[in-house]
């Protein structure tokens, strides 16, 4: 099936309900992956917070072959809840533990998935300010710049920022899963050492200029490297209707014995128009480097950070996978070409198309990370096309509803016999 056929049904199979008006810009609104807010006092210098966020998600043919029934149909429940202790002037303990699960409803022959349970301790840190523009964070923190494309994880760190105004500088040395952060399961992980330096103007959540230098020291033996990345992020606005970015960035160091030589750019803009429910359109382009000459001692292949996430929005209310929802691809030897339209019926409620088009930039038959579950072939660049429908609606700063239906339509870099795989996910988030 071809996109414009998808695109007529997606259109007929979800109706835009109407709801009354809420504030768009109330900094306060619950967000799914944001921690709650510590809304509760429970003493002098103690706060509490907790939300509850529930998913139910049915995806299929993800392994992009309709002979084998890979269907899945679950639900995702978590209880998040935090607590702050401020014992002296410039001084916070915060702690956020989770509890999560995954509950199969029904899951096809090809699948080998099973139902799970975890107790999370997502964050534990003291927070100490020791001079009006200085402060010191160490433990187990979140990590997150203004598009996630450069970070968005929660690791363990020792983190110090001096800030001046608008002006900051930040030096971190951190470890990915120094402890685990499962104490269902305890399950040990591979552990990964970051330096990050960044500097940089924030004015707001729309006006940041930030430079990076990140050194990743990977001793996995699937992969021995220690790539060090320098780039920066632009995050913009101009007046009320554009809004746009850009991310940059050069790699350097050496995997599995090859030197890195490497290149990753994604820029874009959005552009709303003045009328009835607010139309915008989004345009973006983004490119990580492949390597085209495998015996040459030089990898191009340009990575990202391992702890990227790769979801924004723009005019939307809602967060997505701006790579795609089901494909959700790593900026590696790719090409993405990204095209959105989206309308705001209602001050509290928007709908989005996002289509995004790719392309390897040399033809290969590894994907590097993705949720897909085929490789290509190796000998063609076209990877295909995908169409994602995104819904949010927030019915008040407590309460926020999303809906995501996808397809992705495989292309001629995938065995001929390669199917669409599907997705449609529905996710509620309530904060108490």
């Amino acid at each position: 099936m071809k996109i414009k056929q998808l695109l007529a049904c997606m259109v007929l199979c979800v109706s835009i309900p109407s709801w009354s008006l809420a504030d768009e810009n109330n900094g306060s609104s619950i967000e799914f992956k944001a921690p709650p807010k510590t809304s509760y006092r429970l003493g002098e210098h103690l706060w509490f917070g907790a939300d509850i966020v529930n998913a139910v998600e049915f995806n299929d043919n993800y392994h992009l072959d309709s002979d084998a029934d890979d269907h899945l149909l679950f639900i995702e429940p978590e209880l998040r809840a935090v607590v702050a202790y401020t014992p002296a002037p410039g001084m916070q303990l915060f702690a956020e533990l989770q509890l999560d699960g995954r509950k199969f409803l029904s899951q096809g022959e090809a699948s080998d998935e099973h139902a799970e349970g975890h107790i999370r301790i997502e964050q534990l840190y003291i927070d100490y300010t020791t001079s009006e523009n200085t402060s010191v964070r160490v433990g187990r923190q979140r990590y997150q710049d203004a598009r996630s494309w450069w970070y968005d994880d929660k690791i363990d760190a020792l983190r110090a920022q001096w800030r001046h105004g608008y002006w900051s500088i930040e030096a971190t040395a951190a470890r990915e899963n120094a402890f685990t952060d499962d104490f269902a399961h305890g399950e040990a992980e591979v552990k990964i050492d970051y330096y990050m330096l960044s500097a940089g103007r924030v004015k707001g959540k729309r006006d940041q200029y930030t430079l990076f230098l990140m050194q990743k020291n990977d001793r996995n033996s699937t992969k021995d490297e220690d790539p060090l990345l320098l780039g920066m992020q632009r995050v913009g606005e101009i007046g009320d209707n554009i809004r746009y970015w850009l991310d940059a960035a050069i790699e350097r160091g050496e995997r599995r014995g090859r030197k890195i030589r490497a290149f990753g750019a994604d820029g874009g803009f959005s552009l709303r128009f003045d009328g009835k429910w607010e139309p915008f359109v989004t345009i973006g382009l983004a490119y990580g480097s492949g390597d085209d000459h495998l015996s040459d001692g030089v990898d191009g292949n340009f990575r990202q950070t391992d702890i990227q996430d790769n979801e924004g929005r723009t005019f939307g209310i809602t967060s997505y996978k701006y790579y795609g929802e089901i494909s959700d691809f790593e900026l590696a030897n790719l090409w993405v070409g990204t095209l959105g339209v989206g309308v705001r019926p209602s001050r509290n409620l928007t709908a989005e198309l996002i289509y995004h088009r790719y392309r390897q930039d040399e033809a290969d038959d590894d994907l590097f990370d993705t949720d897909l579950e085929m490789e290509p072939v190796g000998k063609r660049v076209d990877l295909g096309q995908e169409l994602d429908f995104v819904l949010g609606y927030r019915a008040s700063d407590n309460l926020k509803l999303s809906v995501i239906v996808g397809v992705f339509d495989p292309g001629s870099a995938f065995a001929a016999t390669a199917n669409a795989a599907w997705l449609a996910k529905v996710k509620l988030a309530y904060r108490f």
